[in-house]
């Protein structure tokens, strides 16, 4: 438990952000009529009259957890509300926050982060923008895709990245911040906030040069230590100096909660493959698959896959047979080709039949597919 970010339903939103920037947090928490509410960085891009707003008018309420809820608990909400952070209730008063970096800190620590690389955490392909882009573009981008870091490219290298607090931050003059008291001096921390700035000028003038990279087989362990070590929030993936994908709290935080969310069904895997890096990559792939099959199937019990692996002409060719077990049936698919997570991936894109089809007469009978 750390110390939490508060401020006060009155707050203006300028204040708001002087009091984020001063305590360089994405969130900051409210309580509210025995309610608490949290204003991320992201939803303060949206508000035109910072001045005047008051933060009661954007607060988003969230449900509470106390010193004695699960660490699990706590990681599945942040990954579900899409925080860094989340804040610890007690007796209707915020008394503390668990945060990402915290959790980051155990993973790191874990055997599996040594194993794990960044090929299968990364969001592949994220959006980018150019050094001219302006900035009214980027925010929109970042409303619109939901996301906090634009990664900036020259003649297809990566220049710098362009985070959603290097936009609220731009807002106001860094004469405005002053830190202080349980809400960061009662006001909020902004004091005699200047006219709201324009962003009608190109990114290049807001951006970060200097910018968090991994190699593609880099391990979590490594990643997490090196977001951590530079106060940063991200990781770039780079190969052969072109970006691939994007490493940010949100991917790892998912990785543990999605973990959480099935850790009471048993799940095996028959005939990894050798290659440690692919065989792990096919027991994330699976554990995918796993997890979209449970929130159809609440009541799923046991998920079995069978990778059979065929050398054909120096080539290798996998067939994977999964097996789905609920109190009521057993469901049987297979899938096959060349290269095993896009056999996953096709099975994974076919589960939505899952919902519409039919139950079985014959309790505890096996329906196969072939995908």
């Amino acid at each position: 438990m750390k110390e939490p970010v508060l401020s006060h339903p009155n707050s203006t939103i300028s204040e708001i952000i002087g009091l984020l920037r001063a305590r360089n947090s994405y969130e900051v928490f409210i309580e509210e009529r025995k309610r608490v509410g949290v204003i991320t960085t992201r939803d303060l891009l949206s508000v035109r009259n910072i001045n005047t707003r008051k933060s009661s008018s954007i607060i988003k309420h969230l449900p509470r957890i106390t010193p004695v809820t699960t660490l699990g608990t706590a990681v599945k909400l942040m990954a579900e509300y899409r925080l860094r952070s989340f804040p610890i209730v007690q007796d209707d008063k915020v008394i503390g926050q668990v945060n990402a970096a915290s959790v980051m800190e155990r993973v790191a620590k874990s055997i599996q982060a040594s194993k794990l690389k960044a090929q299968s955490l990364m969001t592949k392909d994220p959006v980018t923008i150019s050094r001219d882009t302006l900035a009214t573009t980027a925010r929109r981008l970042m409303q619109r895709r939901r996301i906090d870091h634009l990664p900036v490219l020259e003649d297809r290298k990566v220049y710098g990245i362009l985070t959603s607090s290097h936009l609220v931050n731009a807002l106001l003059p860094s004469s405005s911040v002053k830190a202080g008291g349980r809400w960061g001096s009662r006001r909020g921390g902004a004091l005699g906030a200047e006219s709201v700035r324009r962003f009608d000028y190109p990114s290049d003038r807001l951006l970060n040069r200097h910018t968090v990279k991994s190699a593609i087989d880099h391990p979590l362990s490594r990643i997490v230590n090196d977001i951590i070590n530079s106060d940063s929030t991200y990781s770039l993936v780079i190969v052969a100096g072109e970006l691939r994908g994007i490493i940010a709290f949100r991917d790892i935080i998912k990785l543990v909660a999605d973990a959480e969310e099935i850790e009471d069904i048993r799940v095996n895997i028959i005939g990894l493959p050798d290659d440690p890096l692919e065989a792990e990559l096919s027991k994330r792939k699976f554990q995918e698959v796993v997890r979209k099959v449970n929130r159809v199937f609440p009541n799923l019990q046991e998920a079995v896959a069978i990778i059979k692996t065929k050398d054909t002409g120096g080539r290798r060719r996998y067939e994977v047979k999964i097996k789905l077990v609920t109190p009521r049936r057993i469901r049987s698919y297979t899938g096959s080709g060349w290269d095993l997570p896009s056999v996953y991936d096709r099975l994974s894109d076919r589960l939505k039949r899952l919902v519409s089809s039919k139950p079985s007469r014959k309790r505890g009978s096996i329906r196969r597919r072939r995908i």
